[in-house]
């Protein structure tokens, strides 16, 4: 019979590659120590890196936070509770009845002047007719009542004076001074802004400056004499009885 062919032999190529080749690696084998020391030379500069930037952070914190513990410390930052005691101490010597009278006549006379005064800049035409347009508009999307002429709230009719200001002739020593003109009109903001929220409580400084304001206020709208001879007389009674308030406390 004839005789088999023998087998070929491996090539020794495939002895040298794969997995249990001469080059290769098997899977249970352990990696080379150079790749090991590589491998911890990585980790270890990882850990080095975490170490220095957890230090820093906390340091970063450290400093943060003896800051804030000398703006505790620092009369700039009071507490609240300092602020309101400080608030608290302040004198009231005038009675609500007292003050809600102050505070209906004041208004009544700002809101008369500003009425009186934006007549004479309407029939003067020195009104922009959309500024106009624009405030009725608004005070109608309000629900608000219809008015005559322009008795507005004195919020709405400084807007108005504001939308016009720079056709408008105003009265008083400070009508040539558009930087005197601008103060007053922020003054008359603040006296809008206390009259709208009344407490009936506020104190001293508060009604005095109250009374300032609304003076410079009316003489800049250009309001009529008797008027300003009242204010003077409110300002005068305020005064006296303050002054009386605080001696009988003294006594």
């Amino acid at each position: 019979p004839p005789v088999p062919p023998k087998k070929r032999a491996r090539s020794p190529m495939k002895k040298m590659f794969g997995e249990n080749g001469w080059l290769g690696q098997s899977p249970n084998e352990k990696p080379e120590p150079k790749f090991q020391t590589k491998k911890l030379f990585a980790q270890s500069n990882q850990n080095l890196y975490s170490r220095k930037k957890t230090t820093m952070i906390g340091k970063i914190k450290n400093k943060l936070e003896e800051i804030a513990e000398k703006a505790d410390l620092s009369p700039i930052f009071k507490s609240d509770y300092e602020k309101y005691s400080k608030l608290a101490m302040l004198s009231i010597s005038l009675p609500p009845p007292e003050q809600a009278r102050i505070y209906m006549e004041v208004e009544l006379m700002l809101v008369h002047t500003a009425n009186n005064f934006l007549m004479g800049q309407f029939s003067q035409g020195r009104i922009d007719v959309d500024s106009i347009k624009k405030t009725v508009d608004s005070w109608k999307s309000k629900g608000r009542p219809l008015v005559i002429e322009f008795m507005y709230d004195q919020a709405t009719q400084r807007e108005l004076v504001i939308a016009n200001q720079n056709n408008f002739r105003f009265h008083g020593p400070t009508a040539g001074s558009e930087v005197r003109i601008r103060s007053m009109l922020y003054n008359w903001k603040q006296v809008a802004s206390l009259l709208s929220i009344r407490t009936f409580c506020s104190a001293d400084t508060l009604i005095t400056k109250l009374l300032f304001d609304t003076e410079q206020v009316l003489e800049l709208l250009g309001a009529a004499e008797p008027l300003m001879l009242r204010l003077q007389q409110i300002r005068a009674t305020a005064n006296q009885n303050i002054r009386s308030a605080r001696q009988n406390k003294e006594v």
